[in-house]
């Protein structure tokens, strides 16, 4: 359960901050719709890729650290 909601709560915190940077991404767009559609579209993947390249790279250190503890502990 613990880890479920871990996770359910990185997934909203992850489109949360997504969401945000496309906001700021997009008010700079261009407003011809020709010119504006392929920024628009570049900003959504960029956005979501960057998030979610930061989460997995938490949830991995996260992942390390537990490793680090379980190895260093005495048996």
């Amino acid at each position: 359960m613990k880890k479920a909601f871990k996770i359910l709560l990185s997934v909203i915190a992850t489109a949360c901050f997504a969401g945000s940077m496309f906001y700021c991404l997009v008010a700079g767009a261009p407003l011809e719709r020709e010119r504006a559609m392929p920024y628009i579209i570049s900003a959504g993947i960029f956005s979501v890729l960057l998030c979610t390249f930061v989460c997995v790279c938490l949830h991995y250190i996260g992942y390390l650290q537990k490793k680090l503890e379980e190895q260093s502990r005495p048996e």
